[in-house]
């Protein structure tokens, strides 16, 4: 390498140095500054997602985050809440001076009675005391813990709206108006056999005591037949 060509590398290297360092100067200006003014504190918290979680809950969690810089705050944050309502919380920032807190509630499926009280089960398992006169049991005579998880697999809202259910160990009832149904736990045979008896058996019939949709591909009907059928 010529030393002309060695210069003019030298001088390209001090240069990188210099800008470098300028730069490295320059960033910690500005990280000093951003800390130490107020222009970036949190003043505002906002929470989105709530319906029935506890708002007072939350604000005692979140209120801590107040007057903190926000660049120490991590966005994405995940912020644990102890309200048997909330599956996680989640926490985005909004510069200058604000925090979003996203609230990411559990689904509540049903109302079941158990010795005569009634509890809301919400999906994931979680149940909550609930008043019986304000709310009507959807699930009576419970007979153990695990067929709520079973039975919340399969329950549908529309499907089941005015009815009264029993949970037995093995099966379920549905207490219809004029007759009551017995649906197996397994999600496929229940869904299969009620679709079957609903789109073309149950017309044929000018009144039903009760079905069984118990055994996959096979549905009995007690009932009284269309003089037509």
């Amino acid at each position: 390498m010529s030393k002309k060509k060695q210069r003019v590398h030298h001088l390209k290297f001090v240069l990188i140095f210099t800008i470098a360092m300028f730069a490295i100067v320059g960033a910690n200006y500005l990280i000093r500054y951003v800390k130490s003014t107020d222009y970036f504190n949190i003043k505002t918290i906002v929470c989105k997602g709530v319906v029935n979680s506890n708002q007072s809950s939350i604000d005692k969690v979140v209120k801590r985050y107040i007057g903190k810089n926000i660049f120490t705050v991590n966005d994405k944050t995940r912020v644990l809440i102890d309200d048997v309502w909330i599956s996680k919380a989640i926490i985005s920032k909004k510069l200058p001076d604000k925090l979003v807190v996203k609230i990411y509630e559990k689904k509540p499926l049903f109302i079941y009675e158990k010795n005569n009280r009634c509890y809301k089960y919400l999906s994931g398992g979680d149940t909550i005391r609930v008043s019986c006169k304000k709310n009507k049991a959807d699930i009576i005579n419970m007979a153990s813990e695990k067929i709520l998880d079973d039975f919340s697999n399969i329950y549908n809202k529309e499907l089941f709206y005015s009815d009264k259910i029993k949970l037995h160990r093995s099966y379920f009832e549905v207490i219809k108006k004029d007759f009551k149904i017995l649906c197996s736990y397994e999600g496929d045979v229940f869904k299969r056999n009620f679709n079957i008896f609903q789109s073309a058996i149950k017309s044929r019939y000018k009144n039903i005591n009760y079905v069984d949709l118990r055994v996959n591909g096979k549905i009995y009907v007690d009932g009284v037949l269309h003089e037509a059928g």
